[in-house]
C-alpha cells in the first residue's frame, strides 16, 4: 500500500475514534447525532466505522449543532472534548458564529443528567407506593 494511502486509512481510523468519542461525552446515539446535525445516520455511521473522513463541513455542522463542542478536538484530537461556558463563547466568537445559537453547557449537562433523576424519582415514587400497600407494575400485558 502506497505511504499515501496508509496515512489516510490511519486518519480514518482516528476519525472514527473521535466520533466514538464525541458520541460518549455528549451521551448521544449516533442516529441522535445525524438528526441534530442535519445529516443522515450513514454519514455518522461512517465515520464511526471507519469508512469516511471526519470532514471540515461535519466539524462545522456539528459545532452548530453543539457549540460546546471544541473544534480542536474534532479537527486536531486534542482534549478537551467539551468546552466550558466560557471556552465555548471564545470559540464562537473566533469561528464568527452567531450567540443566538449558543447552549449553556450548564444547560447540556443538566438535559444529560435528566435520565439519572427519572430514575431516582421512580425509585421515590415505588417506595411510597410500597410503603401505601399499592402493588403497580405498570401497564398489563394482553
Amino acid at each position: 500500500m502506497p505511504k499515501q494511502e496508509n496515512s489516510e486509512a490511519e486518519d480514518t481510523i482516528k476519525d472514527s475514534r473521535t466520533m466514538e468519542d464525541l458520541l460518549n461525552a455528549l451521551g448521544v446515539s449516533a442516529n441522535y447525532l445525524s438528526k441534530k446535525v442535519g445529516v443522515s445516520h450513514g454519514a455518522i455511521f461512517h465515520i464511526k466505522n471507519g469508512v469516511n473522513h471526519l470532514s471540515n463541513e461535519m466539524i462545522d455542522k456539528i459545532i452548530m449543532a453543539f457549540p460546546n463542542v471544541s473544534r480542536r478536538f474534532l479537527k486536531h484530537k486534542e482534549l478537551p472534548i467539551l468546552l466550558s461556558d466560557q471556552e465555548m463563547k471564545m470559540q464562537m466568537e473566533t469561528l464568527n458564529l452567531p450567540s443566538n445559537n449558543a447552549i449553556s453547557v450548564n444547560a447540556i449537562s443538566k438535559f444529560i443528567g435528566l435520565p439519572n433523576q427519572l430514575d431516582r424519582i421512580e425509585e421515590k415514587i415505588d417506595l411510597i407506593m410500597e410503603k401505601l400497600g399499592i402493588d403497580f407494575d405498570g401497564p398489563d400485558e394482553e
